[in-house]
């Protein structure tokens, strides 16, 4: 979705990141702190999912209540 409020506001292909945290800042968008840093979490799971060398620090802080607790937080970003 942020990379389609990007294409509207700038009338360009949205660069191609996964930090959304910098492509709200790229797209113009100023949320507020406690916004940014949910969008750091969010960004974060894609990051350290994504990337051998992090999955396993990754994994071992994925515990159940960890989980839970990011993903109320990304609903409620959403």
């Amino acid at each position: 979705m942020l990379k389609g409020v990007y294409v509207q506001r700038k009338q360009e292909h949205a660069p191609p990141i996964h930090n959304l945290v910098r492509l709200v800042q790229l797209a113009g968008i100023k949320p507020d702190e406690g916004r940014v840093e949910k969008l750091a979490l969010i960004s974060s799971f894609n990051i350290e999912a994504r990337y051998p060398d992090l999955q396993r620090t990754f994994r071992k802080k994925c515990t159940q209540e960890f989980a839970s607790e990011s993903m109320a937080t990304i609903k409620e970003t959403l």
